[in-house]
């Protein structure tokens, strides 16, 4: 009979001890969901912003006069000594703009 108490005293300790863990454990996971909580609603906040920025800024642009615009051309190189991807294109400046009169020069 003694015998018995005590192997069942020892299952409980190692029950308790289990459940001990478990509730540790517990707690660890649910900091760890309050710490993604906090860094979503920080990337949500940072996300807002710049789009605020973005719309800012395309306003800015849009408004801006056309003359102040300058084209460019899409040229393809002649050497490729640097270039692994024959995709690869270089932009060359078709004129300068002419700020006392606002027009594009070539």
């Amino acid at each position: 009979m003694k015998d018995n108490i005590e192997i069942l005293n020892c299952i409980i300790v190692n029950q308790a001890k289990s459940i001990e863990t478990m509730r540790h454990s517990l707690k660890e996971d649910e900091l760890t969901i309050l710490r993604l909580q906090n860094k979503l609603k920080a990337l949500e906040k940072d996300i807002g912003e710049r789009k605020q920025l973005i719309k800012k800024y395309r306003g800015y642009l849009g408004n801006m006069p056309k003359s102040t615009h300058t084209r460019t051309k899409l040229v393809p190189t002649k050497r490729r000594p640097q270039d692994t991807d024959p995709s690869i294109t270089r932009i060359k400046s078709v004129g300068k703009l002419d700020r006392k009169t606002g027009m594009i020069s070539s």
